[in-house]
């Protein structure tokens, strides 16, 4: 993809962090296993076993999903839309940009399912059916949703390390000493949580797209070995409310993931 779509201007590496959704996934990942997933990636060979779980986004089958004002603004300026990495995350319902509803035509056109190369850019419609409107997603309600969303962008964007399991970790266990308990630690961000998301539980987060938050294991205090597998959209929310309690000043490590 290097040479055939950037003439080798872009390098490999940068097509996979930019261009791709491991660019998001790999943030959660430990140092090596960020270099091991990314080698092996840009060599043409598939992940395995416990790096492919923790490194999968879970984006469903081929279904793609636009921003139709981001669209409409790069079809006017380029002639054409492109799509968008992080339109394509799973937990993203809405546009980072615009804030607006992201569209699908999943499950309204069989064509489509079938063949997703039939539609070939935001914005075109089935070249079989051609009727075919697409669909808004559902949007959860909130201003924590959109800061989270915003979150997830910068994130994707500046590329920090602060998620990395070595530097996770690290952060983690300062964080609980300045609570002087798990249990504290704990409480203290969960209340924060329900109090941001306006739930009565901090699991109920991420209900809308399937899956559920649980504050000690993304904290890596459940599971205690060398990986802590929490998906990087679950430290972005809880690392969030982290920094909303924290009684002590904590030196968090966000420079550019290398």
């Amino acid at each position: 993809m290097s040479r055939n779509y950037f003439a080798g201007k872009v390098t490999p590496q940068d097509v996979l962090v930019k261009h791709t959704v491991f660019g998001f996934a790999r943030l959660g990942l430990s140092s090596l296993d960020a270099e091991r997933a990314s080698s092996s990636l840009i060599g043409g060979r598939r992940l395995c076993g416990e790096l492919q779980a923790n490194t999968q986004v879970h984006v469903p089958r081929a279904v793609l999903r636009w921003c139709p004002i981001c669209a409409d603004a790069e079809s006017d300026e380029l002639g054409f839309a492109s799509w968008h990495v992080l339109h394509q995350l799973p937990f993203m319902m809405m546009c980072p940009t615009h804030c607006t509803p992201l569209v699908t035509v999943d499950g309204l056109c069989q064509c489509y399912d079938r063949d997703p190369i039939k539609l070939r850019l935001p914005g075109e419609r089935c070249h079989t059916c051609h009727n075919v409107e697409p669909l808004e997603l559902a949007v959860p309600t909130g201003k924590a949703y959109r800061r989270f969303v915003k979150l997830c962008a910068e994130a994707f964007h500046e590329q920090p390390s602060t998620f990395i399991h070595e530097n996770w970790t690290r952060f983690v266990l300062e964080f609980v000493g300045c609570f002087g308990s798990e249990a504290r630690a704990i409480d203290a961000i969960e209340k924060q949580l329900c109090k941001d998301w306006e739930l009565p539980f901090a699991e109920s987060i991420g209900s809308a797209w399937g899956w559920a938050i649980s504050v000690p294991e993304v904290l890596g205090l459940v599971v205690k070995d060398r990986y802590n597998s929490s998906a990087t959209w679950k430290k972005i929310v809880v690392y969030d409310a982290m920094k909303k309690v924290l009684p002590c000043d904590i030196k968090v490590c966000c420079r550019p993931h290398s």
